[in-house]
């Protein structure tokens, strides 16, 4: 058995409201919206979420995961299985308000056991945040 490497941390401030946010990470049109596409979701603890990338990177390829949902507590938090690599692991999106119009979006992604799959994830996940941010706050 591999151990289990050290979890995965990002936050983010979006100027965003916070129910947008929370809309945007629990919904598949918010995820297909900057991130994915034909992603499909059901937004309630033991659905089904599947992430599926088309012509993604340089290489133009079709990849798709999937994974359960575990916690959906409007506006606050959101958390899901999926397999990045050979391993089940569990991603926790956790939003704070912040100002009068602000979010604090924080992930945080543990049960990696490959560092090469750790890796790509940690830096991943630090894009991600930058790709909602610039989703939410200029539509982009």
């Amino acid at each position: 058995m591999s151990a289990v490497l050290p979890p995965i941390n990002h936050s983010v401030y979006i100027n965003t409201a916070l129910e947008r946010v929370f809309e945007t990470l629990t919904t598949a049109e918010g995820w297909n919206a900057w991130f994915t596409q034909k992603t499909t979701l059901q937004n309630h603890k033991g659905g089904n979420i599947i992430f599926r990338w088309e012509n993604w990177g340089v290489s133009r390829e079709t990849l798709q995961d999937n994974g359960i949902v575990l916690e959906t507590y409007p506006p606050y938090r959101f958390s899901f299985t999926w397999h990045p690599g050979q391993t089940e692991t569990t991603v926790t999106f956790t939003l704070t308000a912040h100002g009068n119009s602000g979010t604090i979006l924080h992930v945080n992604e543990t049960g990696h056991t490959n560092i090469h799959t750790f890796s790509d994830c940690a830096c991943g996940w630090g894009e991600a945040l930058t790709l909602i941010k610039m989703y939410l706050e200029y539509g982009i």
